[in-house]
């Protein structure tokens, strides 16, 4: 249960906000929910409950599945041949270069980068970011082990860590589209995989 002061405060930054936020012309309009212990949060116009958000996905054979599936159906609606393979290049920026011998591939690489293909660059990017999670959490448990085993490293340990995660997250990583299958690859030659 939130207590009073917290529930005011809360109440207080998100009417703030309300008020900061809305362009001049706006009128402020709030809207309030009650819980059943009283609690009360006022949104703005803008305001949406977090329980009307999709799932969040990281497993990265999901994008991966949603992302060939999307790019054999674009390829069709671009005119470009089944069978042509394509090289999409995403950068640790989120930027995309779309490589191969078509000349609809530059339109690819346009609808993907100013987000007019929402669906496949989703797929693409959660494929990079869910396996960019699941590398870093493995080695933390890695790490884990060796520290459990010898305490006196823990510091040393923590500090390749994090050096391995910020290598981790800042490779690029290439899709290749061959034979109507993707497959995705870090720069440093790790797949990812479609399970």
């Amino acid at each position: 249960m939130i207590g009073a002061a917290t529930a005011t405060r809360q109440t207080d930054t998100i009417s703030w906000a309300a008020r900061t936020a809305r362009p001049p012309d706006m009128p402020l309009r709030t809207a309030s929910i009650e819980e059943d212990d009283g609690v009360t949060v006022d949104l703005s116009p803008a305001g949406k409950l977090l329980t009307n958000l999709p799932p969040l996905i990281l497993d990265p054979a999901v994008h991966m599945r949603n992302a060939e599936t999307r790019l054999t159906e674009l390829m069709s609606e671009l005119g470009i041949p089944p069978g042509t393979e394509i090289n999409i290049d995403l950068s640790s920026a989120g930027q995309f270069t779309v490589e191969g011998d078509h000349d609809k591939l530059a339109e690819l690489e346009q609808k993907l980068n100013d987000g007019s293909e929402m669906d496949l660059r989703n797929s693409l990017i959660g494929a990079h970011s869910g396996s960019m999670i699941q590398r870093i959490a493995t080695a933390a448990r890695e790490t884990q082990l060796l520290v459990e085993a010898n305490p006196k490293t823990a510091k040393l340990l923590w500090n390749q860590l994090l050096a391995t995660a910020d290598r981790i997250k800042s490779q690029s990583m290439d899709f290749a589209f061959s034979g109507g299958a993707l497959t995705g690859t870090f720069a440093d030659g790790t797949e990812v995989a479609i399970a």
